[in-house]
């Protein structure tokens, strides 16, 4: 029998740190980070015989079912070493978030057990579609969503996409709000009723003007393909009267945020 621990979700693990480095292989099924694969259940049968055998035995040390108990392997393509790993939620969020991963080392015949359902902060996954085999009739749907996001500047700053609410917060200094599977810019972005905040003195919070730090949307999108010069003065109606003055552009608030 292996040695079994369990972790808190509080202790950080690298198996989310390698996110920030993610890219995409061409012709390969499967998200290569660094030296691991991550690979959808769904695509287990496009490995080798050796990755298969491994998470074989890696699930039967654990004591887990594939579908039941994890949905993703991350495999280290130098040794033993592989990751099982829960997203719940993977075919319905567009960046699901996750909430079970076993940790498992076959030359020590050891399994790490990590918890973050109760998580406020947990790790999320990105460029989902690139773990599924290749005639998934719903990559091209969840390839459409890393391109929005992509041409939004999110993937331009890696060491803050991880964590659900560090990425929530680079997509709101974006200009930008996560609705269902589109990024609209927050003027387009509507509440709905649950959504509006109750006010004693019956202001309607939602309709009043919001307080912003940073260029809206538009001239952020301007500013990356070179269309605004740093020179320029104008008015950004969408957040630049800021404690009374109108500022000129520079470039590099827009780079910062």
């Amino acid at each position: 029998m292996g040695f079994y621990m369990v972790l808190p979700s509080c202790v950080r693990t690298m198996q989310h740190d390698a996110e920030q480095s993610e890219a995409p292989v061409d012709g390969r099924v499967g998200k290569t980070v660094g030296d691991h694969l991550y690979a959808h259940i769904s695509a287990l049968s496009t490995l080798s015989p050796e990755q298969h055998s491994i998470i074989a035995q890696a699930s039967e040390l654990a004591r887990l079912i594939p579908g039941a108990h994890f949905n993703v392997v991350k495999l280290h393509q130098q040794d033993h070493d592989l990751s099982l790993l829960d997203y719940p939620r993977y075919f319905d969020d567009p960046f699901p978030t996750l909430a079970r991963s076993w940790r498992i080392s076959l030359s020590r015949n050891t399994v790490v057990f990590r918890t973050y359902e109760e998580s406020r902060n947990p790790p999320i996954l990105h460029r989902k579609e690139l773990l599924l085999p290749p005639d998934d009739p719903r990559i091209q749907e969840f390839s459409s969503i890393t391109e929005s996001a992509e041409a939004i500047g999110l993937f331009d700053e890696p060491n803050r996409i991880g964590f659900r609410e560090h990425w929530y917060r680079l997509i709101a200094e974006r200009g930008y709000e996560l609705v269902g599977n589109e990024f609209l810019p927050f003027a387009n972005a509507a509440p709905t009723p649950e959504d509006i905040p109750s006010s004693s003195n019956g202001i309607q919070r939602h309709l009043t003007a919001l307080s912003r730090y940073n260029f809206s949307a538009p001239v952020q999108a301007l500013s990356r393909h070179g269309l605004v010069r740093p020179e320029l003065t104008f008015f950004d109606y969408g957040c630049v009267l800021i404690r009374g003055h109108i500022r000129p552009f520079d470039s590099r608030h827009n780079e910062a945020t």
